[in-house]
């Protein structure tokens, strides 16, 4: 028929008997229009149609349109209603997608008939970029969401414009019964958006998520915190009291989380007395849910100049500080002043100051990292043994390997060098991109690692110089990196950093005894936050029971290594705590600062079991 024929008159009536959804008006007023082929309709008409069919919930019409006028007559310019359909739903910046009407109308009917035609797409976005299955969730249309997901071409988890996911909707609209059908699919990331409510403080959400008894409380991220840990850290009680019906996690160490997070907020003189301990010269404080430790101090050992480094013997009997000019050792039960290496009364004077002493393991040599020099100085004459020069710039930091053959040295120069301790010949050198800050030695000697500027670690082997490892990337520290050391156990690694936190490195250690195994990450990093400066110094006790930090905010904290709890906050120098050392028998730890003091302390458990609860052989 040509479209000529076709009155405007007839198209109206049409689109009205649509509008009213008047089946049996409809296909009388198409006959009385004559003898209507697609051909005959201009196509926004044939689309108009369809839109208002939708939109009206005219089932019956849009049935028999598309039951008549399925396929193209073959003549030319006709074309099947089916298309249209698809024609319409490609036109989604002037109309709303036609599965989108229908699902947030609640209307089933419509929208079975429509994904028959094979033309509409139900994962198609419209202008807010959602799929039809948000507004099915928003307009909570239960058995529309089931037959949208039934279809299996759409992503449940898929985010609109406002980074809305389906499930996020359902629940934020209090639509339980809707997230449960979302959740049964057994496809929607549930556990995530726990998480996230957890992160957020949104009770609402972990209530209505608990509620449908498809979501996991005690997932974990890749961090391993489960919803409890990061609501814990976010201060927020009530989630957590929450939680707790549900979850299987010690809740002791969430309260500890709890209350541990602020230590560093804290004021000492608001505190009730169990949570504190104040003297003239320190005072510690506590985690209210978690006292396992006491500290006491033992010496204080004065210098005339900023104190770097403080270190002890591996027989934990000495312990030595180096300073402007000179590195000094110390009897660590009297606290009394054994030597001066340096001064000009005991060898040649040292220009600058030494930023890094080391014993060697069998406690006879005392090495000293200074302006690109480093000594090593045989206690018991009080002369120089070796001088090794090589660096072009300020040496950060010396370490002896536990067989002490090797002496490792890193400097502001960029390089990390090793040395033969017996020949005193330069055997390595391992280049970076920034200053190294400080450099520690694998237990069993095989390997080195450096902390450096540039935010990053790095590990190599040291038989071969190879570079084994860089950690960093995305769960790195976020500014230079200031301080490194090994756990006991040889396969994890402390870092602490300008961005004030402190990190914890999983590694995997060599595997099957074959000779060309290496460590790797295996990506297990977790961050501990609570210093309000610079985290300068990090170490581990003898026993990989704490890990201790010293931090421009004058602080010394220890913390549980399995949860990055903080248990106490130690402040007892007047300025920043440069250098941390824990006594290798345990029992004892000395601090250096900036105050130009060295300070010597004692620790024990009060609570029995405590160490066995955190890091113990870590």
């Amino acid at each position: 028929m040509n479209p000529s024929v076709i009155k405007s008159k007839d198209i109206t009536a049409l689109g009205e008997a649509i509008k009213r959804r008047d089946s049996d008006l409809f296909p009388i007023l198409v006959e009385t229009a004559g003898k209507l082929t697609l051909s005959g309709l201009p196509v926004y008409v044939l689309k108009y149609y369809v839109v208002t069919a939708v939109q009206s919930g005219a089932v019956e019409i849009l049935k028999y349109l598309l039951s008549r006028y399925n396929q193209s007559s073959g003549a030319a310019g006709d074309t099947s209603l089916f298309a249209v359909c698809g024609w319409v739903d490609a036109e989604k910046n002037n109309v709303n997608p036609l599965l989108h009407i229908a699902a947030a109308n609640g209307d089933v009917a419509i929208l079975k008939l429509l994904l028959t035609t094979g033309e509409v797409d139900p994962d198609l976005k419209n202008k807010s970029d959602e799929s039809p299955l948000h507004g099915a969730v928003r307009g909570e249309q239960q058995e529309v969401v089931s037959v949208l997901l039934a279809t299996g071409r759409i992503d449940p988890n898929f985010k609109n414009k406002s980074g809305e996911t389906p499930l996020y909707s359902a629940v934020r609209g209090g639509h339980q019964a809707v997230a449960n059908v979302l959740l049964a699919t057994g496809r929607v990331e549930g556990e995530t958006l726990l998480r996230s409510a957890a992160y957020e403080g949104d009770e609402e959400i972990v209530n209505i998520l608990l509620a449908t008894g498809k979501v996991d409380p005690d997932s974990k991220n890749e961090s391993g915190d489960a919803p409890i840990h990061i609501a814990a850290r976010g201060g927020h009680e009530e989630i957590v009291n929450i939680l707790f019906a549900t979850s299987r996690v010690d809740p002791d160490l969430i309260f500890a989380i709890l209350d541990g997070i602020y230590l560093a907020d804290l004021e000492v003189d608001r505190l009730p007395p169990h949570q504190k301990k104040v003297t003239d010269n320190y005072f510690v404080i506590f985690n209210r849910h978690r006292r396992v430790l006491d500290v006491e101090l033992v010496h204080t050992l004065n210098h005339n100049s900023v104190v770097f480094n403080v270190r002890f013997s591996a027989d934990g009997k000495y312990v030595a500080t180096g300073r402007n000019g000179s590195a000094q050792i110390y009897d660590v039960a009297t606290g009394e002043k054994l030597c001066v290496l340096g001064a000009d009364s005991v060898g040649p004077s040292i220009r600058g100051y030494i930023r890094s002493v080391c014993f060697s393991p069998d406690g006879k040599y005392l090495a000293t990292g200074e302006d690109r020099l480093i000594r090593v100085w045989d206690i018991a004459s009080r002369t120089i043994r070796n001088t090794f020069s090589g660096h072009e710039q300020d040496i950060h930091s010396v370490e002896f390997a536990r067989d002490g053959r090797t002496i490792a040295s890193g400097s502001h120069d960029r390089t990390v060098r090793l040395w033969d301790f017996e020949t005193g010949q330069l055997f390595r050198v391992l280049s970076v991109e920034h200053g190294v800050t400080t450099v520690a030695m694998f237990p069993d000697s095989k390997y080195v690692a450096a902390s450096v500027f540039d935010n990053k670690l790095r590990v190599w082997e040291i038989q071969t110089g190879d570079l084994v490892k860089i950690l960093g990337g995305a769960e790195g520290h976020r500014e230079g990196v200031y301080s490194v050391a090994f756990a006991p156990n040889g396969r994890d690694l402390v870092s602490g950093s300008l961005d004030k936190t402190i990190k914890t490195w999983e590694l995997i250690p060599p595997r099957g005894g074959t000779p060309n195994s290496r460590p790797s990450a295996k990506g297990n990093i977790k961050t501990f936050e609570g210093h309000r400066d610079f985290v300068t110094s990090v170490a581990v006790t003898p026993n990989g029971a704490w890990i201790i930090s010293g931090s421009g905010d004058c602080c010394v904290q220890f913390w549980d290594p399995r949860t990055g709890v903080p248990l106490l906050r130690l402040e007892g120098h007047k300025s920043s705590v440069i250098s941390v050392s824990p006594n290798p028998m345990g029992g004892s730890f000395a601090t250096g600062s900036r105050d130009m003091t060295s300070r010597i302390w004692k620790y024990h458990v009060i609570q029995p079991g405590a160490e066995e609860k955190t890091g113990r052989g870590w």
